[in-house]
């Protein structure tokens, strides 16, 4: 037997790379098969944009607001779902939603070939990207934009390593024109559009440039009622330990025990009992990234703390309700997902030690916790059947459409 058949040739890179982009999408499309069989629109994505597409012209509906901000996800797609018979239109979404919760891990599998990272931090950190998603509004545009944010972080950070041009240009956008929270990025973006290199420089002024059209329409639109911009000093610090440490390694239901007795210490003044226990992870953590001197890893850690900051701040209603899990892990993917890229960041590049160890510590009960997730069904994913609606609104054009979560419905005047 020759050589060449006992020692076959290695796969091409360009091989293993359409391998694992497939592998992405497939692991992100199979989790809740039903989507695909059964589609469904997801709360506001049917019964705010895809009902006001339905109902108005293409410009009108593309300038109209139907939320407090503008989502420019919510509307493409769903200017693309008018594109197919209705029964079908709920596909279009979720693909739509598909392939922007894989951006993410499809920049970070091009981040990794072209800074040439070992095969198994590539695999670690595609595998963050796919698994720090969300247990509820699984594969919905409304939940795209939190990836957007996470897809635009990982663009400022390594803008001179992506080398994307236009298209980084226009994800930076979209991410500002899908979501508030992209405001959590600006003081990244202002750090490296003064101190960066030119590549840097022109994803700020992208993200720039979104951000400033985002915040002309909030302050037309002004704050909705109930929505404030404050929080009291002890929350803060509790949603901070429950979202950047808790959640993400030890699931909702331990974030939401913790912060329940937290809450009973804010309410009966005890709350500087906590002080140890809040202040002893940050330290450590900090610490380990410190110690690395990687400059990606605490610019990561920074976004994720800024993109907390962004979700509680400007709530509705009182802030002591986000102190637990509270079912929305969707708010606080992006802001997980980066803080463990940032520790696996540092992991990888750090001198040996209890630095090390630590972040890697943090990387590995994350991943584990959420790889479990994963194989528990999406809450949301059952409900009315979406083409059994239709026909039902066909026979009676005033019959409501149930849309998921259960209890939403829209109302589509005929065509």
């Amino acid at each position: 037997m020759s050589e060449e058949a006992t020692n076959p040739a290695p796969a091409r890179p360009t091989a293993v790379l359409a391998a694992a982009v497939v592998a992405i999408l497939a692991t992100i499309a199979l989790r809740v098969p039903s989507l695909w069989t059964h589609p469904r629109f997801w709360g506001e994505e049917g019964l705010r944009y895809f009902q006001f597409a339905w109902s108005r012209s293409l410009v009108d509906a593309l300038t109209s607001v139907p939320q407090h901000y503008y989502n420019l996800g919510c509307q493409v797609s769903s200017q693309l779902a008018l594109c197919v018979p209705l029964e079908h239109a709920p596909l279009v979404t979720t693909a739509f939603a598909l392939l922007t919760q894989a951006l993410p891990a499809l920049l970070l599998l091009h981040i990794a070939r072209r800074s040439a990272w070992s095969a198994r931090s590539t695999a670690v950190a595609v595998a963050i990207a796919v698994f720090a998603t969300t247990h509820d509004a699984w594969l919905s545009s409304t939940s795209s934009a939190n990836h957007l944010v996470l897809a635009a972080a990982l663009l400022l950070q390594f803008a001179e390593v992506t080398a994307l041009g236009p298209f980084a240009a226009g994800i930076l956008v979209a991410a500002a024109l899908s979501t508030p929270h992209a405001f959590a990025l600006l003081p990244i973006a202002v750090l490296h559009a003064r101190l960066r290199s030119r590549a840097s420089r022109r994803a700020a002024y992208a993200l720039g440039a979104g951000l400033a059209i985002q915040a002309s329409v909030m302050l037309a639109l002004g704050l909705p009622t109930g929505r404030t911009v404050s929080i009291e000093p002890e929350i803060a610090l509790a949603v901070l330990t429950t979202k950047c440490y808790v959640l993400p390694i030890a699931g909702e239901a331990m974030a939401d025990r913790i912060g329940a007795q937290m809450l009973v210490a804010y309410l009966d003044g005890t709350f500087w009992h906590w002080t140890p226990l809040i202040v002893g992870p940050v330290i450590l953590f900090w610490g380990a990234l410190l110690r690395t001197r990687n400059n990606h890893a605490l610019m990561l850690a920074v976004c994720s703390y800024t993109l907390v900051a962004a979700s509680v701040v400007g709530c509705l209603g009182h802030k002591s309700t986000l102190v637990g899990g509270l079912n929305q892990s969707r708010y606080f993917m992006a802001a997980n997902a980066l803080g463990v890229l940032a520790a696996l960041e540092g992991a990888r590049t750090g001198p040996r030690g209890w630095a090390r160890w630590v972040l890697g510590t943090f990387v590995a009960c994350a991943l584990i916790h959420w790889i479990a997730l994963y194989s528990r069904p999406d809450p949301t994913a059952e409900g009315a059947d979406w083409r059994t609606e239709v026909r039902a609104w066909r026979e009676n054009p005033t019959h409501m459409l149930e849309t998921r979560p259960n209890g939403w419905a829209l109302e589509l005047p005929p065509r």
